[in-house]
């Protein structure tokens, strides 16, 4: 269980850089919907990431290695989050 910076549901776990942005992985116990994730991302003066290359892909998906599940979409239409 995460005992980091948390707001409501949701819990900080890492944050990281990459090609001169920052990112924040957050861990979400009880799930999220996109909405919510979107509206925790804006609490924090940020948004959701879209992942533009094959570089920040593997950036992004090393630094959630080991962390478990994570909430995304393929192709702007498929869902997939815990």
């Amino acid at each position: 269980m995460p005992s980091s910076t948390s707001s409501d549901s949701f819990a900080i776990l890492k944050t990281f850089s990459y090609n001169s942005h920052s990112y924040i992985v957050v861990y979400a116990p009880d799930g999220v919907t996109w909405d919510a994730a979107q509206a925790q991302a804006s609490s924090l003066n940020g948004q959701l990431t879209s992942i533009e290359t094959e570089a920040e892909n593997d950036a992004i998906f090393g630094a959630l290695n080991g962390i478990g599940l994570a909430w995304y979409a393929e192709s702007g239409t498929v869902q997939v989050g815990p």
